[in-house]
């Protein structure tokens, strides 16, 4: 495990990492974030790298994080868990982890900021868990599939024999697609999809309420990030866990995000929720976000006959007027995902 991010404030040295700034836990969200800032460097070389992002996010629920390379989509997810590494330096805000108790009612309100490296070992994993981009670099090189499982289990579930153990290693790769004989492989000896569903199974092996998947299927062909995604939506779906899912593409998230949030600069400059009807229009009309109206005239100037969008349904005509203000129509169906544009 990496050595926790710093922060300006220093850590509490206090056994239990209790949010004292919550005087009771909001049992509604298993996430909360408010004004959190994340700077590489300090001084006249810092860098703002995540400014002053704020979200909640809903027990069971999936937020998507899209956004440009260098938007701060990684170092958010990364500076929450603590797993950043200097010369990231937390400057501001609270990350607050809302776990259950043993019998799912109990909510302890656990300050990510500011827990110390004991008390960050009992929730990692056990109530939030991450999925690397690069399960290739995730995984030990020199250590087969099952002794990766053996060992997690072994640190965080010391009650469990080792028959217990192989079951429960088994059982896992069962939920995402793959045969127990992959236990007995080296990372090398498996396809790209196969390693990452083997991160996925580990991120699900102590059942967290809190799975962040930081670009998952980036390296992966469209046909197995389809498969992933599926797989994804149906785990969840099963167990209940909240999700970060972050990527570049946003037409992955049509089918597995509740919400969409955009990030650009180190912001969540736009938010949209998703559903039957369609997804992220907010982001699309650009109603309050340059950034957006620069993507449309682009568009414009370069005469394309068309600008794919997250559609998951016929888009309602209150949200095609808005987008035709900008110069396009909305005529999209579940089978034709494109918003095609009015050329004069």
């Amino acid at each position: 495990m990496t050595d926790p991010l710093p922060v300006r404030e220093g850590p509490e040295p206090d056994d239990v990492a209790i949010d004292a700034s919550v005087a009771h836990a909001n049992p509604e969200f298993v996430l909360e974030v408010k004004d959190f800032c994340v700077d590489y460097g300090v001084g006249a070389q810092m860098v703002r790298a995540v400014n002053e992002v704020s979200f909640d996010l809903r027990r069971s629920s999936v937020l998507g994080v899209a956004g440009e390379s260098g938007s701060g989509k990684s170092t958010l997810v990364y500076a929450m868990t603590r797993l950043l590494r200097a010369p990231g330096v937390i400057s501001g805000g609270s990350a607050t982890l809302n776990i259950t108790g043993d019998d799912g009612t109990d909510v302890t309100p656990v300050d990510l900021v500011r827990a110390n490296e004991k008390q960050l070992r009992k929730v990692r994993w056990s109530h939030v868990s991450i999925v690397i981009q690069s399960a290739l670099s995730a995984l030990n090189p020199v250590l087969r599939i099952g002794r990766e499982f053996d060992e997690v289990l072994k640190t965080h579930r010391p009650e469990m024999k080792k028959v217990e153990r192989r079951e429960r290693a088994v059982a896992l790769l069962g939920m995402v697609g793959l045969d127990a004989d992959r236990l007995d492989r080296y990372p090398h000896e498996l396809s790209g999809g196969q390693r990452q569903r083997i991160m996925i199974a580990l991120a699900l092996a102590l059942d967290p309420e809190l799975v962040i998947m930081d670009e998952p299927t980036t390296a992966l062909d469209v046909v197995t990030q389809r498969e992933i995604i599926n797989q994804l939506y149906e785990l969840r779906t099963r167990f209940g866990f909240a999700m970060i899912f972050i990527t570049h593409d946003l037409s992955l998230l049509v089918e597995l995000a509740d919400e969409i949030a955009v990030m650009y600069a180190g912001q969540i400059v736009e938010r949209a929720k998703s559903g039957v009807h369609c997804v992220g229009l907010s982001i699309l009309s650009g109603s309050h976000l340059a950034m957006t109206r620069d993507v449309l005239r682009l568009m414009r100037e370069a005469k394309l006959d068309h600008i794919p969008v997250i559609v998951g349904g016929i888009i309602p005509p209150e949200d095609a007027e808005s987008l035709r203000a900008e110069g396009v129509a909305a005529v999209s169906t579940p089978k034709d995902f494109a918003i095609n544009k009015i050329m004069g």
